[in-house]
């Protein structure tokens, strides 16, 4: 039942990857329920002369966003796109290719999408039983000492017994100054920025280095399919909702390439072209389309944000922008 459930919190989720064990525990949930409103529905007498009752009806409704969120992720968990749905449009034989698909088991390790949960699962208990010792190891009980010596109480600067001491603390300060020194410096956030190509939503950070880009959502085209209009505007809503969560992390470039496998950088250095077009198809967005030995790709950002990043790029990129 954790599963059935789990799923309907995730209604709107077509990010991130699904085990095989959570698609079928839905599906075998959702079969037991639709039996009991069918037969509700017989009962009551709710059943119209197309056969479909009204609980029945009601429930179908409720269960689709949920359920194709579920088996998109499903298919990112044995590493294909969502658009692989659209097999169950082929006659007979596309229905049991993606029979084949669902009854896959996860794809090993991390893929585009995310971790692998099952690995992440087998290994959650040793990775508590690591972090124990690793605590115990540099959080020793005892005082620094030694056989003929009595304990000694460090501070910051110097021992309690008039020694000068050689505090590890200092050193500690001394790396931060440093790397502050050096940190990377973030001139401009961009929410909502979706890839031309697949269409999910992610944060872009434009920095003095690279543009760092963090994966909030996926593809929301199959809410558009389920839902319309509708199912557009909720995923749109939660993927708002989590580019504000992921921001108020207040995590570095660094921080944000680490959080996610599917998260990437381009290095300015990388770049051999950037063409900046001001108004495009996609109604109040702009378009920036990146060339580089790392990674071609474009993206569509709001509107608003147009002359900022033209500014920016330039300051960056020199001759190598294009603004149409």
């Amino acid at each position: 039942m954790n599963w059935y459930l789990a799923a309907l919190k995730k209604y709107a989720e077509f990010s991130g990857r699904a085990r095989r064990k959570e698609y079928w525990m839905f599906l075998l949930f959702n079969l037991i329920f639709s039996i009991v409103l069918a037969l509700l529905d017989q009962l009551l007498g709710t059943v119209n002369k197309d056969i479909v009752g009204v609980f029945g009806g009601l429930y179908s409704l409720a269960v689709l966003l949920p359920g194709l969120a579920l088996s998109v992720r499903r298919l990112h968990d044995v590493g294909k796109r969502g658009w692989w749905l659209l097999l169950a449009l082929i006659p007979l034989i596309g229905g049991i290719w993606l029979f084949v698909l669902m009854v896959t088991d996860s794809q090993p390790g991390a893929n585009q999408y995310g971790p692998n949960l099952k690995e992440d699962v087998v290994l959650s208990g040793k990775k508590k039983i690591s972090d124990t010792q690793e605590k115990a190891r540099i959080e020793p009980t005892s005082p620094i000492s030694s056989s003929n010596a009595a304990p000694i109480d460090w501070t910051m600067d110097v021992a309690d017994s008039g020694q000068a001491s050689n505090d590890p603390l200092g050193h500690v300060a001394a790396s931060v100054a440093v790397s502050n020194a050096t940190a990377e410096q973030v001139f401009l956030v961009m929410q909502k920025v979706s890839d031309v190509a697949w269409g999910g939503f992610m944060n872009l950070y434009l920095t003095d280095r690279r543009l760092v880009v963090d994966k909030v959502m996926g593809t929301i085209a199959g809410a558009g399919l389920a839902a319309g209009v509708v199912g557009l505007m909720v995923a749109s809503n939660v993927a708002r909702q989590r580019g504000e969560q992921a921001l108020a992390l207040g995590r570095t470039p660094d921080e944000v390439l680490g959080a996610a496998a599917g998260n990437y950088a381009i290095d300015y250095s990388a770049v051999s072209r950037l063409v900046l077009k001001r108004k495009v198809m996609q109604l109040g967005y702009s378009q920036c389309k990146i060339e580089s030995a790392q990674k071609n790709v474009t993206l569509a950002f709001k509107r608003e944000y147009f002359d900022q990043v033209v500014d920016l790029m330039r300051q960056v990129l020199g001759d190598k922008v294009e603004v149409s």
